[in-house]
């Protein structure tokens, strides 16, 4: 009987044992599965919802727009770039930093498409941009050259370059422009000027701003021209797409002719700068500068100038460039012409 009692108590222990390692493997498999759709749940719920316009739902976690492009990190796809003209609308959970078209800067959620008028999707320049750097310099330098031999021998040599040098609160640039041409041993034309112009930002696009401009242009009976400015400007765009800014205020001019008396006289003046990139795949960037001056002696006292053209990427930042440079000079010196103009074809680096 003995035996038997001791057989049975053997028996029911390995029972027990069973029960109860059977019991935790269950409690631990319940836990993991309850951890792992807990985290999957989560995820879920705090990722923000991309819906396109062709009725794709994506959901990840947007890290930024900038241009025409927004990324986006998800857990199945690694980083994603969408066009955002293929975005019919945006939502996210936490709050990002939101750059609208009028420069405004908000930090709040985003829930915005294409058919609301008051959370528009078109309204969004910008989102969480990269942190801009402390300093940027950046500029170009065109050479355009013409030689003709035979009937006429013409040689025609073009030089234009221009630099920025940008920190946070400051912009400084220098630009100079010129122009030599020799026809059959005779020199034909002999221009030049040079613009340093220095701008002090108050505010994101606000700035005080002033400049000196040289010019010389000795078929036109000018030996030199100096302009001395001060004023206020705004910059509309600044972003690595556009550049758009306006400026304007009082100044003076000092005249130095060859043959005509000398002039100086106080001005008004205001001036646009403007550059886009057209289509980011190819990288042609179209641009205008113009300048206009107005005397104080007189409505009909004004000189003009602009340049407007295209810039067409090659290779290791090297550029074509296509370009039409128009002048004015309503009260020019005598026995020479108001206007002045040229079509350039340039070849540059850009930097």
């Amino acid at each position: 009987m003995t035996y038997v009692i001791i057989i049975s108590y053997k028996f029911n222990s390995l029972n027990t044992f069973a029960y109860l390692s059977e019991f935790i493997l269950m409690r631990i498999s319940f836990l993991l599965v309850f951890s792992i759709n807990l985290i999957f749940l989560s995820t879920v719920i705090h990722a923000d919802s991309i819906i396109l316009v062709n009725g794709d739902n994506i959901s990840g976690n947007v890290v930024s727009k900038t241009d025409d492009m927004l990324t986006l990190k998800t857990s199945y796809a690694g980083t994603l770039n969408i066009e955002w003209s293929k975005i019919k609308s945006i939502s996210t959970d936490d709050a990002a930093q939101i750059i609208l078209n009028d420069g405004t800067t908000v930090n709040e959620k985003i829930f915005a498409n294409k058919t609301s008028s008051s959370s528009s999707i078109q309204q969004i320049a910008e989102i969480n941009p990269p942190v801009k750097p402390d300093f940027i310099n950046k500029g170009q330098i065109n050479f355009g050259l013409d030689i003709e031999r035979g009937n006429s021998d013409v040689d025609d040599y073009h030089l234009d370059s221009e630099t920025e040098f940008r920190w946070r609160n400051d912009r400084l640039t220098f630009e100079l422009n010129g122009d030599l041409q020799d026809s059959n041993g005779s020199s034909t034309e002999q221009n030049a000027d040079f613009l340093t112009d220095y701008d002090h930002f108050l505010n994101e696009k606000l700035f005080a701003s002033t400049s000196l401009l040289l010019e010389h242009d000795r078929f036109a009976d000018l030996n030199l021209r100096t302009t001395l400015t001060a004023g206020m400007g705004y910059q509309i765009y600044e972003d690595r797409r556009m550049n758009l800014f306006i400026e304007g205020g009082p100044g003076y001019i000092w005249e130095n002719f060859d043959e005509d008396n000398d002039d100086d006289f106080p001005i008004a003046f205001w001036a646009l700068q403007f550059d886009r990139y057209l289509f980011k795949k190819w990288g042609l960037q179209a641009f205008h500068d113009h300048r206009y001056s107005q005397s104080f002696e007189g409505v009909s006292d004004f000189i003009f100038s602009s340049s407007t053209g295209l810039r067409i990427p090659l290779a290791n930042n090297l550029q074509a460039t296509i370009q039409f440079n128009y002048d004015w000079d309503n009260q020019p010196s005598e026995n020479t012409d108001e206007d002045n103009h040229e079509t350039l074809f340039t070849a540059g680096y850009t930097w």
